[in-house]
């Protein structure tokens, strides 16, 4: 895998890290770290998330896919992670095509 490609799937991880941050409250990030899957050409996210006593981990890719987690996860804060990924960047979304509807441009 190229680092220009390498280094793109990071930037995108890191907005998801700093999303869940703002929206997942029952439980703190606790360890970040990334993956290279060479076979899939990705990157992998590796979060490690407390919450008093309990460790949970998840891993998921650049798109949001989440490949694994740990079995007693609460859905709650599975809920959080997906809610803070999905409306995250839907909301950037739809500010880009506001701001661009506002200068005047040409959406295709």
């Amino acid at each position: 895998m190229e680092q220009e490609s390498i280094d793109r799937h990071i930037n995108i991880l890191s907005e998801m890290i700093e999303l869940i941050e703002e929206e997942c409250n029952y439980a703190v990030i606790k360890e970040i770290e990334y993956q290279v899957d060479e076979a899939k050409e990705e990157v992998l996210l590796n979060l490690t998330l407390n919450r008093g006593t309990r460790d949970y981990r998840v891993v998921m890719n650049w798109w949001g896919h989440i490949n694994q987690l740990s079995k007693n996860m609460p859905s709650y804060i599975l809920k959080d992670i997906h809610n803070a990924v999905c409306a995250g960047y839907l909301r950037s979304i739809y500010a880009e095509l506001k701001l661009q509807r506002d200068d005047g441009l040409q959406l295709t």
